[in-house]
């Protein structure tokens, strides 16, 4: 999986009004992770933005198949040349199909390029939630030739035993990520997303802008800028540190930020051994 930020062709981003049965956002997100298929028969590719109060992941992602044309497709379950979809981490998390709209590429769609616009209607996977979603003024921009995106690698060892009622989600796990973005939030916070796409988890990890010169920070709950915030994420299972400690050391002018910490949730599952070490943001 490659994630694009800004490129010579101007900026990669997805940008839509959402409307859903729990609220409305206006959704941007500054960067793109495209993928082939494992079939090689289609292109994935999604964006994710975060919010806090409390912290939520929300994506917009599209299936395509390989090959088609610059065009206008509509988007239903009866097409599958093109899907969409929107999805919210928000307990219980939920993802939305794509039933009604459609999706207008201005260039064929490929790996390196894919720009055009979208709006759609989207129902609940869960039939016992009957929930909806409306995007709308959808665009989405991704070009080849990235000029400012972050590099580097985040691990830590992750010993999940005990888990939120109902979610059957107990697992040890050796995150190694295979892609990383490390960017400026308009909540206060630098933050570093890391993916695994061999354990298809996530780890979010949050620090106050105005204690990046801090040598060592503690990691809890609270979103008041006092302290780092860190999320696991895999499966059902997406929970947040409670307790813990993390030691940075931030390099404002190389914009590079190597950081160790360790951690436990509030189920007291622990995540042990963590370092990341990351280089450039994807957004100033």
């Amino acid at each position: 999986m490659t994630t694009k930020s800004e490129s010579q062709d101007g900026p990669n981003e997805v940008t839509a009004a959402l409307t859903f049965t729990r609220g409305s956002e206006s959704f941007s997100s500054p960067s793109i992770e495209v993928e082939e298929s494992a079939s090689k028969q289609r292109i994935n590719f999604r964006a994710t933005m975060n919010r806090f109060s409390p912290f939520r992941v929300y994506s917009i992602n599209f299936s395509v198949l390989k090959g088609l044309e610059k065009g206008t497709y509509e988007l239903g379950e009866s097409n599958e040349r093109v899907t969409a979809s929107f999805s919210s981490s928000e307990y219980p998390s939920t993802t939305y199909l794509a039933w009604r709209g459609n999706v207008k590429f201005e260039n064929a769609p490929t790996l390196t390029d894919l720009v055009g616009t979208f709006e759609f209607e989207a129902k609940s996977e869960a039939p016992q939630r009957p929930e909806t979603a409306t995007l709308k003024h959808g665009f989405f921009s991704l070009h080849d030739g990235v000029t400012n995106s972050s590099s580097g690698s985040l691990s830590v060892d992750a010993f999940i035993d005990t888990v939120p009622p109902t979610v059957e989600a107990k697992q040890q796990v050796s995150f190694k990520s295979t892609s990383i973005d490390m960017r400026n939030t308009p909540d206060r916070f630098l933050e570093v997303v890391a993916f695994d796409k061999n354990n298809s988890a996530y780890v979010y990890l949050n620090i106050p802008k105005g204690k990046l010169d801090e040598k060592r920070l503690d990691i809890g709950a609270e979103e008041d800028g006092a302290n780092a915030i860190v999320h696991f994420r895999k499966g059902p299972y997406f929970e947040r540190g409670t307790t813990g400690s993390i030691n940075i050391d931030f390099n404002h002018s190389s914009q590079t930020l190597i950081a160790d910490f360790s951690y436990a949730d509030e189920y007291g599952n622990q995540f042990k051994q963590g370092h990341v070490q990351v280089t450039g943001l994807s957004t100033k």
